[in-house]
């Protein structure tokens, strides 16, 4: 069974890519073809940078209370986690990795991650007041970074995808994923 994807994820939703160049994703022990997805060019890329820039300009991602990034991400988590089975499948037949390899990583410790970051999000604060030199006080305030470019090595794609997407999002962050072609 091949699955062809026609659309990249830009800006909360499916767009037309601007180019027709496809990535056929084969699988790794018997050259099969699984599916093609576009491949996307510099315009699209540059696309899904201002996309996500307007996000963290505009958007209540950023403005979001921790609590409620950490509400939002357990629920990405629980997403995850209904979809681990064929997630872990489809990454063993593209990558080669072990059923079992890819169970614990590209499953359940990926899906940790999030879960892990959404707790610390839930308890992060926005601001502290800490001791400082000469008995004076420093006044720490965490706030988003912006657009976060996550490029993503083929190996261990979606665990390393949540090492970077996770953080960011608990940060108020916008996220551009790059993967690497198979």
């Amino acid at each position: 069974m091949t699955v062809e994807h026609d659309s990249l994820f830009i800006g909360g939703g499916w767009v037309a890519p601007s180019t027709s160049s496809r990535i056929t994703v084969r699988n790794a022990a018997t050259e099969e073809v699984l599916g093609s997805v576009p491949a996307a060019d510099v315009a699209d890329v540059d696309r899904a940078v201002a996309a996500a820039r307007t996000a963290v300009d505009s958007s209540d991602w950023s403005a979001a209370a921790p609590a409620d990034r950490a509400a939002a991400m357990t629920r990405f988590a629980d997403e995850l986690e209904k979809r681990a089975g064929e997630l872990v499948r489809t990454v063993s037949q593209q990558n080669g990795m072990p059923i079992g390899l890819s169970e614990a990583f590209e499953g359940s410790f990926a899906i940790g991650l999030l879960r892990y970051y959404a707790g610390l999000a839930e308890t992060m604060t926005v601001e502290d007041v800490r001791p400082s030199q000469l008995g004076l006080e420093t006044v720490v305030r965490r706030s988003p970074a912006g657009v976060v470019a996550a490029i993503v090595p083929w190996n261990y794609p979606v665990v390393l995808a949540m090492s970077k997407i996770a953080p960011a999002l608990a940060a108020g962050c916008a996220v551009v994923v790059k993967p690497s072609p198979p």
